[in-house]
């Protein structure tokens, strides 16, 4: 796996959007973005943009932003944490309820509603 923390010389931890040119996309910033539980790297396997443009985002992570997001978060369409939407204590391992699980899969349905997969429990 490989990481990127800047795209065009300027920082981006992770996630970044690219213009239909390819240059950098300046309006989303995530900031400090994504942490790891661990003080690694956190893993990002799945994005999917809603139709407000707003981003569901799944991997394995403990917060974005610094604001606890196990493992789902959605962001404004200019990066920032969309505080409204907040499932709690998020998904956590099924052999450690203090360690975010691993997601692999989002699918938005037509009504709105999320589909994810991955390894865990919901509490």
């Amino acid at each position: 796996m490989r990481l990127f923390f800047n795209v065009g010389g300027e920082p981006r931890m992770f996630i970044a959007r690219l213009n239909s040119d390819g240059s950098l996309d300046r309006s989303l910033d995530p900031g400090p973005s994504f942490t790891d539980p661990f003080g690694g790297v956190p893993f990002l396997q799945s994005i999917i943009v809603q139709p407000d443009g707003k981003l569901l985002v799944a991997g394995f992570f403990d917060s974005y932003q610094g604001a606890p997001r196990f493992s789902l978060a959605r962001l404004l369409a200019n990066g920032a944490l969309d505080t409204a939407f907040d499932i709690g204590t998020g998904f956590t391992s099924s052999s450690d309820p203090s360690t975010p699980a691993f997601l692999n899969g989002l699918v938005l349905q037509h009504d709105g509603r999320i589909i994810v997969t991955g390894g865990f429990d919901l509490r």
